[in-house]
């Protein structure tokens, strides 16, 4: 026990001294309600780390978004998916908040930002205000919160950035006050052997070990593990704050053996172009198999992440003959909670040193290139994280799929960069070779993805090439379906409509995706946003339609150009 306040006391030190980096009380609340958070920055998320923290808005959309600090607006997006509508906010010292899934933004920014969509004729755009155009002073009111974009629910996104490098930095760092009196739950820990020499407790594979709890924020291994050779281990760990139940991400965890530190993980900065690899710091394949998100603490080699530090022999343990090792991990919050996991593990020779091959291995730090004929795939360097033993096949197809289908491992392999693969159009009437679209499937064959691609000529004959992002099976498909198109409410042939009027619409495709989607009133481009996540889309009339009978047409496309098209004769008055 004494132990433990020992480390709490100085993991409050610590902690303190890393927030003595950052401006403190410099940045206001965004919100005028008490900060409880849905988010915290550095969670495990889907192909990337949380990039600032969410703050509940107490289940409502439309609540006064303010400026944290004096500045102005430096950018301005609209998009449906990701942060959905976002203002970017540069300060004099050095730093950018940003706000996300807003529903709207204040009416001079709005009113600029809708002529630049009639410019555009689009409903999502990227914008930089010239210098001067948007200045505020902080607390002014800049948003209305929302659920705008990717989001799950009504909250806001807030972010702080170097504004020299864009990189987003923890906010908790930032001097807000957020109630957390709650040490981090681990929730479970596995062992890994790395390579044929090595095992854990006669194993070659993954190996979740068993727990106990010993008091709040302290567990242990239930026994002392056996072992040989190279072993890595990954942490599944959440953390709670006060007021939410939500399970936020720890701030860092800090691996020692024998009292050494050999490796930590600390959510304090990234930048943009290392996000994806998270892929590479959790265990992709439970991920993939079980959706469960959990911390490697070791690093593999193409891991370029610079969330690591103090990092002695990336993170592995070497067990070697005749010796034992005292292990622990230590969790920590931003607010100095601390999670203590002990476990020892002692030398236990293998027993039997038989192992598995796979039909190929490919490599992760050279070009790979494979070509059966009917099909061919480029893989470039750091493609993969490590290097992958992987099985080849090649299957008869499906009755959904065109030839044969095509296998190069499992989707529980991460990929870190795209690569191409060539599939033979042999199969595929010439009449739909525009139609055709390369897709991946699950390690079941279910579940299509399509990556689309382009027609090309490969060995003297028509391929289709695409560049994908994952490992697995893939075949071809055909897209000759148009999207579908349904209106859900706010018109019917003939009604009378004015301004303000709101039509919806929900639209989807069942293969390619939608690359388009406009909106024509009597022949002229007329705004309409689009809501992925729910595949709606919904036009506001305005005072643009003059008095009298008109024509409401939508047109979609999806990425083969199959194309749908909507007309609606309406009246309109100006109120």
């Amino acid at each position: 026990m004494i132990q433990y306040l020992r480390i709490t006391v100085l993991t409050l030190i610590f902690s303190n001294l890393i927030q003595a980096q950052y401006p403190q009380n410099y940045f206001q609340s965004p919100l005028d309600i008490p900060l409880i958070l849905s988010g915290t920055y550095g969670e495990l998320r889907s192909n990337h780390f949380h990039a600032g923290i969410d703050i509940k808005t107490q289940g409502v959309e439309g609540l006064n978004v303010r400026a944290a600090a004096s500045g102005e607006v430096v950018r301005i997006a609209v998009s449906p998916y990701g942060y959905g509508n976002a203002l970017y906010v540069r300060h004099p010292n050095g730093y950018t908040t940003v706000y996300a899934h807003l529903q709207s933004f204040d009416a001079d920014i709005q009113k600029w930002v809708e002529e630049k969509q009639y410019a555009q004729k689009s409903f999502y755009v990227n914008l930089f205000p010239p210098a001067g155009t948007f200045p505020v002073m902080q607390g002014d009111v800049i948003a209305k919160s929302g659920n705008s974009g990717g989001s799950g629910g009504p909250h806001l996104h807030f972010e702080i950035r170097d504004s020299r490098t864009e990189e987003p930095i923890n906010p908790l760092l930032f001097g807000y006050e957020i109630d957390d009196h709650r040490t981090p739950e681990v929730r479970g820990v596995y062992a890994y052997p790395l390579n044929a020499e090595s095992h854990l407790n006669q194993r070659h594979a993954r190996t979740e070990l068993s727990l106990r709890t010993i008091r709040n924020g302290e567990y242990a291994f239930r026994w002392t593990q056996r072992g040989a050779g190279q072993i890595g281990f990954a942490i599944d760990v959440i953390d709670r704050l006060d007021g939410a139940w939500n399970s936020n991400g720890p701030f860092k965890i800090e691996q020692f053996v024998n009292g050494s530190k050999t490796n930590e993980f600390r959510a304090e900065r990234f930048a943009f172009a290392e996000t994806r690899y998270l892929n590479a710091h959790i265990d992709y394949d439970l991920y993939d198999c079980c959706s469960k998100k959990i911390n490697r603490m070791w690093i593999l080699p193409s891991n370029a992440l610079r969330m690591y530090s103090g990092t002695e022999q990336n993170g592995i343990l070497t067990v070697e003959a005749d010796s034992s090792y005292d292990l622990q991990w230590k969790i920590s919050d931003v607010a100095g909670n601390v999670t203590l996991l002990n476990g020892s593990i002692r030398y236990e020779a293998l027993a039997d040193s038989s192992s598995t091959s796979s039909d190929l291995q490919i490599p992760h730090n050279s070009v790979f290139n494979i070509d059966w004929g009917s099909f061919y795939a480029n893989l470039g360097i750091d493609v993969l994280y490590e290097s992958a033993d992987v099985d080849t096949t090649i299957r008869s197809g499906l009755d959904f799929c065109y030839g044969s289908i095509y296998q190069i491992g499992r989707t529980g392999i991460p990929v870190h960069k795209h690569y191409r693969v060539g599939l033979s159009l042999a199969d595929v009437p010439v009449k739909y070779h525009s139609k055709a679209v390369v897709v991946s499937l699950d390690d079941n064959l279910n579940s299509p993805d399509s990556w689309d691609g382009d027609v090309q000529i490969h060995n003297s004959q028509p391929f289709i090439e695409a560049r994908v992002r994952t490992m697995g099976n893939f075949t071809l498909m055909v897209d000759s379906v148009p999207p579908a198109v349904r209106v859900l409410s706010g018109i019917r042939s003939g009604q009378q409509l004015s301004t303000g009027s709101v039509i919806k619409l929900k639209m989807t495709d069942d293969l390619s995706g939608i690359q388009s989607y406009d909106c024509y009133i009597d022949g002229q481009w007329h705004l309409m946003s689009y809501d992925a996540k729910y595949d709606l889309l919904e036009v506001e009339l305005s005072n643009r339609i003059p008095n009298g009978e008109h024509e409401f047409k939508v047109i979609v496309t999806d990425d083969r150009n199959n194309k749908t098209e909507v007309r609606i004769p309406f009246s309109y008055s100006i109120r």
